[in-house]
Protein backbone atom coordinates (compact mmCIF):
# COMPACT_ATOMS: atom_id res chain seq x y z
CA UNK A 1 0.00 0.00 0.00
CA UNK A 2 1.15 3.62 -0.97
CA UNK A 3 2.76 5.62 1.90
CA UNK A 4 0.10 7.95 1.42
CA UNK A 5 -2.70 5.99 1.92
CA UNK A 6 -0.93 4.81 5.52
CA UNK A 7 -1.72 7.79 7.41
CA UNK A 8 0.42 9.21 10.67
CA UNK A 9 -2.58 9.79 12.99
CA UNK A 10 -1.86 10.67 16.42
CA UNK A 11 -3.37 9.27 19.82
CA UNK A 12 -6.63 10.63 19.46
CA UNK A 13 -7.53 9.48 16.61
CA UNK A 14 -6.39 6.34 16.77
CA UNK A 15 -9.03 5.72 19.80
CA UNK A 16 -11.68 7.93 17.51
CA UNK A 17 -10.89 5.33 14.23
CA UNK A 18 -9.84 2.42 15.82
CA UNK A 19 -10.27 2.07 19.45
CA UNK A 20 -6.64 1.48 19.97
CA UNK A 21 -3.94 3.89 21.58
CA UNK A 22 0.14 3.28 20.59
CA UNK A 23 1.09 6.91 21.27
CA UNK A 24 1.94 9.57 19.85
CA UNK A 25 5.47 8.11 18.15
CA UNK A 26 8.45 6.36 19.55
CA UNK A 27 11.47 9.07 20.61
CA UNK A 28 15.01 8.37 21.27
CA UNK A 29 15.71 11.60 22.86
CA UNK A 30 19.29 13.80 22.85
CA UNK A 31 21.42 12.68 25.18
CA UNK A 32 20.09 9.26 25.97
CA UNK A 33 21.58 7.35 23.04
CA UNK A 34 25.66 7.19 21.36
CA UNK A 35 26.56 5.37 18.06
CA UNK A 36 27.74 2.22 18.26
CA UNK A 37 25.39 0.55 21.12
CA UNK A 38 21.76 -0.77 20.96
CA UNK A 39 18.80 1.60 22.69
CA UNK A 40 15.74 0.23 23.59
CA UNK A 41 12.15 1.74 23.77
CA UNK A 42 8.76 -0.13 24.32
CA UNK A 43 5.91 1.03 22.47
CA UNK A 44 2.32 0.12 24.24
CA UNK A 45 -0.38 -1.16 22.58
CA UNK A 46 -3.81 -0.69 24.05
CA UNK A 47 -7.65 -1.31 23.28
CA UNK A 48 -9.36 1.01 24.41
CA UNK A 49 -12.74 0.50 22.81
CA UNK A 50 -15.65 -1.67 23.99
CA UNK A 51 -14.68 -4.60 21.31
CA UNK A 52 -11.97 -7.39 20.35
CA UNK A 53 -9.17 -5.71 18.35
CA UNK A 54 -6.44 -7.44 16.19
CA UNK A 55 -3.77 -6.13 14.88
CA UNK A 56 -0.45 -6.67 12.94
CA UNK A 57 2.53 -4.12 13.16
CA UNK A 58 4.93 -3.65 9.72
CA UNK A 59 8.66 -3.24 10.63
CA UNK A 60 10.31 0.28 10.54
CA UNK A 61 12.10 -0.35 6.63
CA UNK A 62 15.68 1.07 7.94
CA UNK A 63 18.36 -0.89 9.03
CA UNK A 64 18.75 1.23 12.52
CA UNK A 65 15.07 0.39 13.91
CA UNK A 66 14.29 -2.65 14.54
CA UNK A 67 11.87 -4.94 16.42
CA UNK A 68 10.75 -8.82 16.71
CA UNK A 69 9.03 -10.59 13.83
CA UNK A 70 5.45 -9.21 13.32
CA UNK A 71 2.33 -11.64 14.43
CA UNK A 72 -1.43 -11.29 14.87
CA UNK A 73 -2.52 -9.86 18.10
CA UNK A 74 -5.48 -10.43 19.88
CA UNK A 75 -6.73 -7.49 22.37
CA UNK A 76 -9.61 -8.22 24.40
CA UNK A 77 -11.27 -4.69 25.60
CA UNK A 78 -9.27 -2.83 28.62
CA UNK A 79 -6.11 -5.24 27.89
CA UNK A 80 -2.80 -4.13 26.52
CA UNK A 81 0.91 -5.37 25.09
CA UNK A 82 4.13 -4.05 24.61
CA UNK A 83 6.55 -4.23 21.94
CA UNK A 84 10.28 -4.04 22.27
CA UNK A 85 11.69 -1.03 19.02
CA UNK A 86 15.73 -1.63 19.05
CA UNK A 87 17.59 1.32 17.57
CA UNK A 88 21.58 0.83 16.63
CA UNK A 89 22.98 3.86 15.23
CA UNK A 90 26.05 4.32 13.42
CA UNK A 91 26.41 7.77 13.28
CA UNK A 92 25.67 11.33 14.94
CA UNK A 93 22.91 12.38 13.07
CA UNK A 94 18.99 12.61 13.36
CA UNK A 95 16.69 9.33 12.23
CA UNK A 96 13.26 8.97 10.66
CA UNK A 97 11.46 6.00 10.32
CA UNK A 98 7.73 4.69 11.14
CA UNK A 99 5.77 1.29 12.26
CA UNK A 100 2.92 0.42 10.53
CA UNK A 101 -0.28 -0.99 11.80
CA UNK A 102 -2.86 -3.50 10.42
CA UNK A 103 -5.78 -3.17 12.48
CA UNK A 104 -8.99 -4.62 12.49
CA UNK A 105 -12.18 -4.07 14.49
CA UNK A 106 -14.08 -7.13 15.22
CA UNK A 107 -18.25 -7.11 16.24
CA UNK A 108 -20.00 -10.47 16.21
CA UNK A 109 -17.37 -12.27 15.22
CA UNK A 110 -16.69 -10.37 12.01
CA UNK A 111 -14.08 -7.02 11.03
CA UNK A 112 -16.44 -4.38 11.33
CA UNK A 113 -13.59 -1.48 10.85
CA UNK A 114 -10.61 -1.99 8.99
CA UNK A 115 -7.68 0.11 8.34
CA UNK A 116 -4.01 1.61 8.27
CA UNK A 117 -2.00 3.93 9.68
CA UNK A 118 1.54 4.62 10.91
CA UNK A 119 3.13 5.85 14.30
CA UNK A 120 7.17 8.24 13.50
CA UNK A 121 9.80 6.41 15.03
CA UNK A 122 12.58 8.93 15.71
CA UNK A 123 16.04 9.61 16.82
CA UNK A 124 17.13 13.13 18.08
CA UNK A 125 20.77 14.65 18.45
CA UNK A 126 21.01 17.71 21.11
CA UNK A 127 19.95 20.82 18.78
CA UNK A 128 20.89 24.58 19.26
CA UNK A 129 17.03 26.66 19.52
CA UNK A 130 15.87 29.46 21.03
CA UNK A 131 12.19 30.85 20.65
CA UNK A 132 11.64 34.94 20.91
CA UNK A 133 8.32 36.45 19.62
CA UNK A 134 7.56 37.12 15.93
CA UNK A 135 7.25 40.64 17.01
CA UNK A 136 7.45 43.36 19.30
CA UNK A 137 4.60 46.52 18.54
CA UNK A 138 4.97 49.62 21.14
CA UNK A 139 1.36 51.19 19.20
CA UNK A 140 0.87 54.75 20.34
CA UNK A 141 3.87 56.19 22.00
CA UNK A 142 4.89 59.85 23.19
CA UNK A 143 7.26 61.40 21.84
CA UNK A 144 10.66 61.91 23.42
CA UNK A 145 9.91 59.08 26.40
CA UNK A 146 11.27 56.16 26.74
CA UNK A 147 8.78 53.23 26.27
CA UNK A 148 9.34 49.22 27.94
CA UNK A 149 8.41 46.42 26.58
CA UNK A 150 8.70 43.23 27.94
CA UNK A 151 9.02 39.50 26.04
CA UNK A 152 10.51 35.94 26.76
CA UNK A 153 13.46 34.27 25.22
CA UNK A 154 13.38 30.64 25.86
CA UNK A 155 16.09 28.20 24.69
CA UNK A 156 14.25 25.15 23.63
CA UNK A 157 16.68 23.31 22.63
CA UNK A 158 19.33 20.91 24.39
CA UNK A 159 22.29 23.08 23.94
CA UNK A 160 23.60 25.73 26.17
CA UNK A 161 23.83 29.19 24.26
CA UNK A 162 25.17 32.26 24.14
CA UNK A 163 22.92 35.02 22.26
CA UNK A 164 23.84 38.50 21.20
CA UNK A 165 21.18 41.06 19.57
CA UNK A 166 21.51 43.17 16.61
CA UNK A 167 18.72 46.30 16.12
CA UNK A 168 19.43 48.14 13.33
CA UNK A 169 18.13 51.84 12.52
CA UNK A 170 15.00 52.62 11.66
CA UNK A 171 15.32 54.50 8.48
CA UNK A 172 15.95 57.75 8.45
CA UNK A 173 15.09 58.10 11.69
CA UNK A 174 18.34 57.00 13.57
CA UNK A 175 18.18 53.99 16.60
CA UNK A 176 14.90 54.12 18.25
CA UNK A 177 14.49 50.90 19.08
CA UNK A 178 16.87 49.17 21.60
CA UNK A 179 17.56 45.64 23.10
CA UNK A 180 18.33 44.69 27.06
CA UNK A 181 20.75 43.30 27.85
CA UNK A 182 21.81 42.75 24.69
CA UNK A 183 23.46 39.73 25.30
CA UNK A 184 24.60 36.72 27.67
CA UNK A 185 24.07 33.03 28.17
CA UNK A 186 21.11 31.09 28.78
CA UNK A 187 21.18 27.24 29.98
CA UNK A 188 19.23 24.72 28.34
CA UNK A 189 15.81 24.65 28.62
CA UNK A 190 15.69 28.01 30.86
CA UNK A 191 14.22 31.71 29.80
CA UNK A 192 15.48 34.77 30.40
CA UNK A 193 13.23 38.21 30.30
CA UNK A 194 14.47 40.71 27.78
CA UNK A 195 13.04 44.52 27.36
CA UNK A 196 12.94 46.21 24.09
CA UNK A 197 12.70 50.00 24.56
CA UNK A 198 11.38 52.61 22.28
CA UNK A 199 12.65 56.50 22.08
CA UNK A 200 11.49 58.37 19.26
CA UNK A 201 12.11 61.72 18.46
CA UNK A 202 9.89 62.78 16.31
CA UNK A 203 6.40 61.68 15.62
CA UNK A 204 6.27 59.03 12.99
CA UNK A 205 5.86 55.43 12.14
CA UNK A 206 8.88 53.48 13.01
CA UNK A 207 9.62 49.78 12.13
CA UNK A 208 12.90 48.13 11.78
CA UNK A 209 13.79 44.08 12.29
CA UNK A 210 16.28 43.11 14.85
CA UNK A 211 18.52 40.09 14.47
CA UNK A 212 19.20 37.35 17.86
CA UNK A 213 22.64 35.67 16.77
CA UNK A 214 22.51 32.47 18.68
CA UNK A 215 25.84 30.21 19.29
CA UNK A 216 26.90 26.88 20.79
CA UNK A 217 28.12 27.75 24.53
CA UNK A 218 29.47 24.02 24.71
CA UNK A 219 32.39 22.43 22.82
CA UNK A 220 29.66 20.46 20.44
CA UNK A 221 31.47 20.92 17.23
CA UNK A 222 27.81 19.85 15.49
CA UNK A 223 25.86 22.87 16.94
CA UNK A 224 26.10 25.79 14.39
CA UNK A 225 24.70 29.31 15.11
CA UNK A 226 21.84 30.42 14.06
CA UNK A 227 20.10 34.01 13.85
CA UNK A 228 16.44 34.37 14.60
CA UNK A 229 14.58 37.92 13.54
CA UNK A 230 11.89 39.37 15.24
CA UNK A 231 10.30 42.63 13.78
CA UNK A 232 9.80 45.88 16.33
CA UNK A 233 7.49 48.63 15.43
CA UNK A 234 5.47 51.73 16.84
CA UNK A 235 3.97 54.65 16.07
CA UNK A 236 5.20 58.10 18.09
CA UNK A 237 2.85 60.86 18.79
CA UNK A 238 3.02 64.63 20.30
CA UNK A 239 1.31 64.87 23.16
CA UNK A 240 -1.35 67.55 24.21
CA UNK A 241 -2.16 68.97 27.65
CA UNK A 242 -4.88 71.19 28.43
CA UNK A 243 -5.71 72.80 31.98
CA UNK A 244 -9.13 73.76 33.50
CA UNK A 245 -8.25 77.17 34.81
CA UNK A 246 -6.06 79.82 33.39
CA UNK A 247 -5.97 81.52 36.69
CA UNK A 248 -7.01 80.22 40.34
CA UNK A 249 -7.29 83.28 42.11
CA UNK A 250 -7.64 82.80 46.32
CA UNK A 251 -8.26 86.33 47.24
CA UNK A 252 -8.04 87.81 50.36
CA UNK A 253 -7.02 85.74 52.98
CA UNK A 254 -6.22 86.04 56.40
CA UNK A 255 -2.93 84.79 57.81
CA UNK A 256 -3.20 80.99 59.54
CA UNK A 257 -7.11 80.39 58.48
CA UNK A 258 -8.47 77.60 58.01
CA UNK A 259 -9.54 76.29 54.53
CA UNK A 260 -13.49 77.20 53.94
CA UNK A 261 -16.48 77.82 51.38
CA UNK A 262 -15.97 81.66 51.49
CA UNK A 263 -12.41 82.02 52.07
CA UNK A 264 -10.55 78.76 50.73
CA UNK A 265 -6.96 78.30 50.74
CA UNK A 266 -7.24 75.56 49.00
CA UNK A 267 -8.27 74.80 45.07
CA UNK A 268 -8.36 71.94 42.53
CA UNK A 269 -7.84 72.33 38.70
CA UNK A 270 -7.84 69.24 36.07
CA UNK A 271 -4.73 68.45 33.51
CA UNK A 272 -6.57 66.74 30.53
CA UNK A 273 -4.46 64.49 27.99
CA UNK A 274 -6.34 65.22 24.62
CA UNK A 275 -4.23 62.71 23.07
CA UNK A 276 -3.70 59.24 21.98
CA UNK A 277 -0.72 58.61 24.01
CA UNK A 278 0.28 59.36 27.71
CA UNK A 279 1.63 62.39 28.90
CA UNK A 280 4.26 63.45 31.18
CA UNK A 281 3.88 66.89 33.37
CA UNK A 282 5.87 68.41 35.88
CA UNK A 283 4.87 71.84 38.07
CA UNK A 284 7.33 74.36 38.58
CA UNK A 285 7.74 78.06 40.15
CA UNK A 286 8.75 80.67 37.33
CA UNK A 287 9.95 83.18 39.87
CA UNK A 288 12.50 81.29 42.06
CA UNK A 289 13.51 84.50 43.84
CA UNK A 290 11.67 84.02 46.87
CA UNK A 291 9.81 81.34 48.91
CA UNK A 292 7.15 79.65 47.23
CA UNK A 293 3.46 80.19 48.65
CA UNK A 294 1.64 77.80 46.34
CA UNK A 295 2.41 74.29 46.82
CA UNK A 296 0.78 71.52 44.64
CA UNK A 297 0.00 68.09 44.54
CA UNK A 298 1.07 65.58 42.63
CA UNK A 299 4.11 67.95 41.58
CA UNK A 300 4.54 65.28 38.48
CA UNK A 301 3.24 62.63 37.34
CA UNK A 302 1.55 61.21 33.99
CA UNK A 303 -1.41 61.67 32.58
CA UNK A 304 -2.77 58.61 30.72
CA UNK A 305 -4.01 58.80 27.28
CA UNK A 306 -7.95 61.00 26.84
CA UNK A 307 -7.92 60.67 30.72
CA UNK A 308 -7.58 63.74 33.52
CA UNK A 309 -5.62 64.27 36.23
CA UNK A 310 -6.92 66.75 39.40
CA UNK A 311 -4.30 69.42 40.68
CA UNK A 312 -4.54 70.13 44.15
CA UNK A 313 -2.90 74.25 44.68
CA UNK A 314 -2.92 74.86 48.85
CA UNK A 315 -2.00 78.82 49.47
CA UNK A 316 0.25 79.00 52.77
CA UNK A 317 1.00 82.77 53.29
CA UNK A 318 3.04 82.13 56.16
CA UNK A 319 4.62 85.44 57.09
CA UNK A 320 1.93 88.22 57.52
CA UNK A 321 4.47 90.77 57.26
CA UNK A 322 5.64 89.79 53.78
CA UNK A 323 2.64 89.57 51.40
CA UNK A 324 3.08 88.69 47.85
CA UNK A 325 0.04 89.95 45.37
CA UNK A 326 0.57 87.04 43.38
CA UNK A 327 2.98 83.86 42.25
CA UNK A 328 3.36 82.56 38.92
CA UNK A 329 3.56 79.12 38.12
CA UNK A 330 3.86 76.86 34.92
CA UNK A 331 3.41 73.63 33.75
CA UNK A 332 4.69 71.86 31.04
CA UNK A 333 4.45 68.00 29.43
CA UNK A 334 8.22 66.61 29.64
CA UNK A 335 8.83 65.52 26.17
Amino acid sequence: MAEEERPVLDRVEQRRRYGVDCGDSIRFEAGSWSPGGEHLRQLTVRNVSQRTVKFKYELPRTKYFSMNFPTVMTLSPGMLTTLDVAFRPVKLEEYDDFVGFSVHVIEGGVAAVTGRFRVPVMARIAALKVEIPFGVDFGFCPTKETTLQRFMLHNCGQIDALFDWTVPAAGEHGTPFAVQPRSGALKAGASVELAASFFPTSASVYVTTAACTVRPNTEEQFAQALVETMKISGISKLTHLSVSEAELNFGEVLVGAPNTSRAPTEKEFVLRNRSLVRASFSIENVENDHDPRFFFSPLNGVVEAESTVTIKADFRQINWKRTMKNTAMRYFCKL
